[in-house]
């Protein structure tokens, strides 16, 4: 009797057990988890690691009244270019000097020197849009190739950029420039700069020369002691010029000894800055 007691209190005691709370099972890792964040912490530390980057400068926007130059295109094997952005073509390596017109991003191009800093490169132009026939463009906005052998070249002089005396009445005789125009100290380009005069800016006319290739026009004093200069009457719109007096010449500057050809190699001539001789 005692047996079969202590076999049902056995009995019960495995069935409460078995209705008590179930154990808690073991977590299991997300291995997806773990190799997705693996790779985001190698990524960070790789960007953290990499150097910052440096964008190329922005292209300036073209000026609607600045005109769009039109370039002999490169040639191939040739030292040349093409424009990454819009960019200006200068006079010279410098914001400092005459703005010619404006590059347009890819636009390709003829490379015919550097400046002496390496920051500049010399582009061929059409001489019957700008009379040198060549313009400086800046470096970081040119992409080029075969230029590793190309001749560096002497920055040329820098002018200053003023407009002429007006006109102190509206009959008088004038001179209106339509486009940068050396003013200069004589009636001929062996006479030095005094001042470029902007595009479509009037000055009054006092005079011309005896061929009536030149005006003589007033400036200010502080580019001229007499307060007189001349200008190519091709870049230049008269108004009221027909009875103006002929001028007679100053004298002429001397002419400079002549260079030897490894002298002028590394010189920009001519030295005149824009179309208006």
């Amino acid at each position: 009797m005692k047996r079969m007691f202590f076999a049902l209190v056995l009995i019960l005691g495995l069935v409460l057990s078995a209705c008590g709370p179930a154990p808690t099972p073991a977590p299991t890792q997300d291995l997806s988890a773990v190799e997705t964040q693996a790779v985001a912490s190698a990524y960070a530390d790789l960007t953290a690691a990499a150097p910052t980057p440096i964008p190329p400068p922005p292209g300036p926007t073209p000026d609607p009244a600045l005109p769009v130059a039109v370039v002999p295109a490169a040639v191939s094997g040739q030292p040349a270019g093409i424009a990454n952005y819009n960019t200006a073509i200068m006079s010279g390596p410098g914001t400092n000097y005459v703005l010619y017109s404006v590059l347009l991003g890819g636009t390709t191009v003829q490379v015919t020197g550097k400046s002496q800093d390496g920051q500049w490169w010399v582009i061929r132009l059409n001489p019957q849009n700008v009379g040198v026939g060549y313009g400086w463009v800046n470096a970081p906005y040119v992409q080029t190739a075969n230029t590793e052998n190309v001749q560096t070249i002497q920055n040329p002089e820098t002018y200053t950029t003023a407009a002429p005396v007006p006109p102190t009445s509206s009959g008088a005789p004038s001179a209106t420039t339509t486009d940068y125009v050396n003013v200069r100290s004589g009636p001929g380009t062996n006479y030095p700069v005094l001042v470029v005069a902007p595009p479509a800016t009037t000055g009054e006319v006092t005079g011309k020369s005896a061929d009536g290739g030149w005006y003589q026009v007033k400036v200010p004093t502080q580019y001229s002691s007499t307060g007189l200069g001349w200008v190519s009457a091709s870049y230049v719109v008269p108004q009221n010029t027909s009875s103006v007096p002929v001028v007679e010449a100053p004298p002429a500057p001397a002419v400079p000894a002549a260079r030897s050809s490894k002298e002028r190699a590394h010189i920009s001539e001519p030295r005149t800055l824009a179309r208006g001789a």
